[in-house]
């Protein structure tokens, strides 16, 4: 996913810099297409998903995809079609998809049912060594009595 998000920042990025360069500005695709540019395109290192740094870069990268989402639903369309729009529609999707997928991965219901079993295991653990930690002592105590009525003092005898 985050490969094909690459090369679709690129090929749009490339599509907008070979752009001709008579273009009509005022044109309502190419105020569209380059106001996108600007605003939903991010460079291609931010499409780098790193598993070691889980939180601090990945983060960034969830925002930037919630970001991305509310910009493209709230500008409206131009009705004109061109090349480089049917690249930035294709992104677009890929990252709903990617949206989806963190949705999954990491929306609160997720995150709070998961924080849930990790509480439950965390006191099921702490009571189970406690119960443990009660019947070590207590077979402790039997040991060190057994020892004491094996050996019997060298007075005695």
């Amino acid at each position: 996913m985050y490969n094909i998000i690459s090369e679709l920042t690129s090929e749009f990025r490339n599509s907008y810099d070979n752009l001709p360069e008579n273009i009509d500005e005022g044109n309502e695709w190419y105020a569209y297409l380059e106001f996108m540019n600007f605003r939903t395109i991010p460079s291609v290192d931010t499409w780098i998903f790193n598993q070691d740094q889980a939180h601090a870069g990945n983060l960034e990268l969830f925002l930037t995809v919630k970001g991305i989402i509310h910009t493209v639903a709230v500008v409206p369309e131009p009705q004109a079609r061109s090349q480089m729009d049917s690249v930035f529609k294709a992104y677009a999707e890929h990252i709903n998809n990617l949206n989806e997928i963190i949705v999954k991965k990491i929306s609160h219901s997720n995150v709070f049912r998961l924080q849930k079993e990790y509480v439950s295991v965390y006191e099921e653990s702490s009571r189970i060594k406690e119960v443990l930690k009660k019947s070590k002592e207590f077979y402790e105590k039997i040991k060190k009595n057994m020892y004491s009525s094996i050996f019997v003092p060298k007075i005695l005898k």
